[in-house]
């Protein structure tokens, strides 16, 4: 098994900034090629969005079946 199909783990980057990184798996069984469309457009959408208030992306890696999204790392609060 390779494990579940979304994640996050902190990772800190070459300038001491702690981003977060989101893992998803594009080659999980039931990741159809819609699937696989909405997260790139997903990641267009994000590329375009730059905001002191919001999570923004900083990069999309895609290696071996997986996509990784380099992003702000939001601590301290919830989403309510």
């Amino acid at each position: 098994a390779r494990g579940p199909r979304h994640g996050a783990c902190l990772h800190a980057d070459v300038h001491r900034q702690q981003v977060c990184l989101k893992r998803i798996n594009v080659e999980a069984m039931r990741f159809t090629k819609k699937h696989q469309e909405n997260v790139r457009q997903e990641i267009r959408n994000l590329s375009e969005l730059h905001h002191p208030r919001i999570v923004n992306l900083h990069a999309d890696i895609w290696e071996g079946g997986e996509c990784f999204l380099v992003m702000d790392l939001a601590t301290g609060g919830d989403l309510h």
